[in-house]
């Protein structure tokens, strides 16, 4: 690589030579490596071929995965969520054991054990993963999708965002078609608790299954915090408390 060294430095790409800065230093390098069409043609590039064709596989399936969710992932995710979904993607495409190279899919892969495992217990928000900030033990049943928490004290058992009245705890379920690329979502009620030493049993429930024959099961279970002021409750974007976990994949 060449140094710039004139007293007009330059960015860009001018006749196949590309300037930048790096370590602030200011350089130019010629432009290299395979072009396009070497790389789709050619069997050097077999390999290339067929990583391209599983990442963007992943991708898409990843994009699949969290539009299933988006109205709860806007107020309970970190902004890292894409990649780490799509870096899940790509680790749950790796264990389809029956598709050959370049063909492995994450709708294999999610039928396996092996697959199921590393979804289950995806945090959206990596700086507040649910164990953390809510402490109290809860039951899913899998069939109706109905999820009991016995005893629920918010000031005992949450890990409280400062400035917080409230919390709400809602669940979703979704059913996902990753080889038709297709979801259908249903969301429990919303239940609000003031933050007080008073025990509460809550129940969330469906008023359907998703409406879906085939696919993964995914139930999920968030957690948000509010401020009362004045008899309305508003949001706090707390990055460090606001949490939701996949607590079940079936």
């Amino acid at each position: 690589m060449a140094q710039q060294i004139g007293i007009i430095k330059i960015k860009g790409t001018i006749d196949g030579i590309t300037f930048y800065t790096s370590n602030n230093k200011d350089l130019a390098r010629k432009k290299g490596g395979a072009s396009k069409e070497r790389i789709a043609k050619e069997k050097e590039f077999q390999r290339t071929r067929e990583n391209s064709s599983e990442f963007g596989m992943a991708a898409k399936a990843g994009k699949l995965f969290r539009n299933a969710f988006m109205g709860m992932i806007r107020t309970s995710s970190d902004y890292q969520v894409t990649s780490r979904v799509a870096k899940l993607m790509t680790q749950i495409k790796d264990v389809d054991h029956t598709s050959i190279r370049g063909q492995r899919h994450v709708a294999d892969g999610i039928k396996t054990p092996e697959g199921k495992a590393i979804l289950q217990g995806f945090n959206f928000n990596e700086r507040a993963p649910l164990s953390t900030i809510f402490l109290k033990n809860y039951t899913l049943d899998v069939n109706s999708g109905q999820l009991e928490i016995t005893g629920l004290s918010p000031i005992r058992d949450v890990v409280v965002a400062p400035g917080a009245t409230h919390i709400s705890i809602r669940a979703g379920w979704t059913k996902i078609e990753f080889e038709k690329d297709i979801t259908k979502t249903e969301f429990s009620q919303i239940v609000s608790l003031p933050i007080e030493d008073t025990a509460h049993n809550v129940r969330l429930t469906f008023d359907a299954a998703p409406a879906l024959t085939d696919g993964i099961a995914v139930f999920v279970l968030q957690v948000l915090f509010w401020q009362e002021l004045n008899g309305t409750l508003y949001f706090l974007n707390n990055t460090n408390h606001n949490c939701m976990e996949v607590i079940g994949v079936e």
